[in-house]
């Protein structure tokens, strides 16, 4: 018997037993949605700002060396800005409700997880010149 089923039975036998974890629930759900949120503000922030320096630069000789630039940073954003939102994620696996929702949550963080690592690829090729 695994430990997931252990706790459901134990639930089932013992409803009260869990009730004073509602709000330990309600709090997770919370900080998950914060950590999420302030990814999206990251990625957003990165977003604009990397449109304002194109717009800015876009007049220079030089705009190639700059575009790199741009790129390399707004890609260092996007990382910083999903990492945060993976965080959430998997605070989220802690208060999923059954096994369904839980396999929704890791199939959501492992697609998250590979666009890291291909963007984490793609700026480590940026910064060593090679694209």
């Amino acid at each position: 018997m695994s430990f997931f089923e252990t706790i459901t039975q134990l639930f089932q036998h013992n409803p009260e037993a869990f009730r004073s974890l509602s709000w330990f629930d309600t709090t997770l759900l919370f900080l998950k949605q914060l950590i999420s949120l302030g990814g999206t503000a990251i990625i957003f922030a990165g977003t604009c700002l990397a449109f304002v320096r194109y717009v800015r630069w876009r007049g220079y000789d030089s705009l190639e060396n700059k575009f790199n630039l741009i790129r390399l940073q707004l890609g260092q954003t996007i990382l910083l800005g999903l990492e945060f939102i993976v965080a959430a994620d998997v605070i989220e696996t802690t208060i999923a409700p059954d096994y369904y929702a839980l396999g929704i949550v890791i199939i959501v963080v492992a697609i998250r997880m590979i666009l890291s690592m291909s963007l984490s690829k793609e700026i480590a090729l940026d910064r060593s010149g090679k694209s």
